[in-house]
């Protein structure tokens, strides 16, 4: 695997924890 894919799983990972905490925060967990 390339290390640019490497950084874009990490990205969108990033990204996915982000938007899991706001909709926690909203209370659709």
């Amino acid at each position: 695997m390339k290390l640019s894919s490497v950084h874009h799983i990490a990205i969108i990972v990033s990204d996915y924890e982000k938007a899991k905490e706001l909709l926690g925060t909203f209370g659709f967990n």
